[in-house]
């Protein structure tokens, strides 16, 4: 019999297989093929998915155009044209054309323009510029500009190595000249080199208007390297340079050392322009009326001190103040400030809406970063931005909470959790590293105790520790109601360690635990190794439950009956022999039978099963 199971499920194990993506299952274990033109399929009629080449109408597949490679909806409308065919995808039209010019192969796409440059040999859009082209212009061998050490050729719009005849250098164009050849000069103008200087230029350096030297009767000026034919304003002669003066205008006095003219000024007048009494300087203590250009002895109104100039103020008379901007005396202080010192915009108190800057001394309408209210100045905080804490000491926002507090709450000290080692006293909302009084060990609080100190208990409700153990306790461990021993007239309950003034059920009489029986209820035997009161089982009853009628399992030779929980001597009926329950058959009588379900097994199962089972006493069921 255990042969013939065996076979079965071998079987049944190989009648499942996987099919491959065109291929459907045939329900009953097997593969068959899709259509050709499918990609996958659920039966041999319909497609799911379409080959490249085909698109999916309905159920059906259906051939795209000779020019698609891939369509959708209709075969004419491509998503995918056949390159090696030398066609392309149009994709306004959705069509594969040989994109011929005045249009653009752009990777699979016929284009009307290239996103970057176009190769003018086959119209294909690339991504770069010639070789050596920094960059083009459309075409991608039309250079504008050239790489490192490369020159524009602008007639063949190509990049190349050397410059033009006569350049030792150039830049950027090969005609462009930066530099010349030994013996010819750069005419800055036309940026060529050329063999002779300016007119006028005896000698010349690098460029042909750069003048070292002049011809007789002209004199070089230093500024542009020019050459002149007259010396510098105020300058009666010159020698070689134009500023080089040997003699006077007359108001003007040769200086010796520069060689210049300079203008003989008025008294007091340090230094002056144009007239001798237009200053432009003063003598020592004297200050300069820009409006006037004179020099006088006293500073402008309001002004206690002046530098350089009378309207310079440095300090101001008692009751004015400074603008540091304009340094101009005024009577009263920039805007936002309520009160000031020295200057205008140096506050000292601001105006209803504005707070100090303690650093800068202005008045502005915002607080400090991470303050979102403050008071008086700037970095004196009343709150602070989300993520941030008031410092109560320092009336700053800090982004860490106080020492040994691990989360706090508005501010750095108002801990909410500690560290690791702390515990957070809840009337104070500090964090401190020993327990409350009693308690040896604690948790988040000072007053959640773990456990206690030598004499005290733990109350497991309000997590304290007491001094007494709960009522009928006699002695207690750890907790205050984990009773070790009971009061006279109660029992300890080893399960629960409660005393109850009851025994446990069956058990008549009890010492010392509810468990301990001395004697037993009616019905119930004592285990004279346990001291447990258990059931008296009725005959035939290995095992009873609830009542001594009630068998759970039988004597050897007896067999449960399931329905009415007795212990009986004979199977059931048809049942030749049975196994634990009179219902369990493991043989069956002459001209009885196993019952298989036949519609539920493979139908390969099906078929192979008559010649295997035909002599073994089994019935087969539809």
């Amino acid at each position: 019999m255990n042969t013939l199971f065996l076979s079965i499920l071998i079987l049944i194990t190989q009648v499942y297989s996987q099919c491959t993506s065109q291929q459907y299952d045939d329900g009953l274990g097997g593969c068959l093929n899709c259509l050709t033109e499918c990609a996958t399929c659920s039966d041999g009629t319909t497609c799911d998915n379409c080959i490249q080449g085909w698109y999916l109408s309905g159920s059906t597949c259906l051939n795209c155009d000779v020019n698609c490679l891939e369509c959708q909806n209709n075969s004419n409308y491509c998503t995918k044209c056949n390159i090696l065919q030398n066609k392309y995808l149009d994709t306004t039209s959705n069509t594969c054309v040989s994109c011929d010019p005045p249009k653009f192969k752009n990777q699979e796409n016929c284009v009307d323009t290239c996103p970057l440059y176009i190769n003018s040999v086959d119209s294909t859009c690339v991504n770069s510029c010639y070789e050596n082209c920094q960059t083009c212009l459309l075409y991608y061998n039309h250079c504008l500009s050239c790489a490192s050490n490369m020159y524009l050729n602008e007639s063949l719009n190509i990049c190349q190595l050397n410059c033009d005849s006569n350049c030792a250098t150039c830049f950027e164009k090969t005609t462009t000249c930066t530099s010349c050849d030994s013996g010819k000069y750069l005419n800055s103008s036309s940026h060529q080199c050329q063999s002779s200087c300016d007119s006028n230029c005896l000698t010349c350096q690098t460029t042909t208007i750069y003048c070292i030297s002049c011809d007789t009767g002209q004199y070089l000026n230093e500024s542009n390297h020019q050459c002149q034919s007259s010396c510098d304003s105020n300058c009666l002669t010159c020698q070689t340079t134009t500023k080089y003066c040997l003699s006077c205008d007359s108001g003007y006095a040769l200086n010796a050392t520069t060689h210049q003219c300079e203008l003989i000024c008025d008294s007091n007048c340090l230094t002056c322009q144009t007239t001798s009494t237009h200053c432009l300087s003063c003598d020592s203590g004297k200050y300069l009326n820009s409006s006037i250009h004179q020099c006088e002895s006293s500073c402008d109104s309001n002004c206690l001190t002046c530098q350089t100039t009378t309207t310079y103020c440095l300090t101001c008379d008692a009751g004015n103040y400074l603008n540091s901007l304009t340094h101009q005396c005024q009577s009263s202080c920039d805007s936002n400030c309520a009160t000031c010192q020295t200057t205008t915009t140096y506050c000292l108190t601001c105006n209803s809406g504005s707070y100090l800057n303690s650093s800068t001394h202005q008045c502005q309408s915002n607080c400090d970063s991470n303050c979102l209210t403050c008071q008086n100045t700037t970095i004196q905080c009343l709150t602070c931005d989300i993520g941030n804490y008031l410092n109560s000491s320092t009336y700053q926002c800090q982004s860490n909470c106080d020492s040994n507090c691990a989360t706090c709450q508005t501010t750095t000290t108002y801990c909410l959790t500690c560290d690791s080692g702390n515990y957070l006293n809840s009337s104070t909302h500090q964090c401190q590293s020993n327990c409350d009084s009693n308690c040896l060990t604690c948790q988040n609080t000072t007053t959640q105790c773990l456990t206690c100190d030598s004499g005290n208990y733990l109350n497991s409700s309000t997590h304290q520790c007491e001094s007494s153990c709960d009522s009928n306790c006699s002695t207690c461990q750890t907790t205050t109601t984990y009773c070790i021993t009971c009061d006279t007239g109660n029992y300890l309950n080893l399960f629960t360690h409660f005393c109850q003034p009851s025994c446990d059920s069956n058990c008549l009489t009890c010492q010392n635990t509810t468990i301990y029986c001395l004697s037993c209820d009616s019905g119930n035997t004592l285990n004279a190794t346990t001291h447990q009161c258990e059931l008296t089982c009725d005959s035939n009853c290995l095992t009873c439950q609830t009542t001594s009628t009630h068998c759970l399992s039988c004597d050897s030779g007896k067999y449960l009956n399931s329905s009415t929980h007795q212990c009986e001597s004979s199977c059931d009926s048809n049942c030749l022999t049975c196994q634990n329950t009179t219902t369990y058959c493991v043989s069956c009588d002459s001209g009885n039978y196993f019952k298989f379900f036949k519609s539920l097994m493979p139908i390969q199962l099906r078929q192979q099963l008559p010649d295997l089972l035909k002599h073994n006493n089994i019935l087969f069921v539809l």
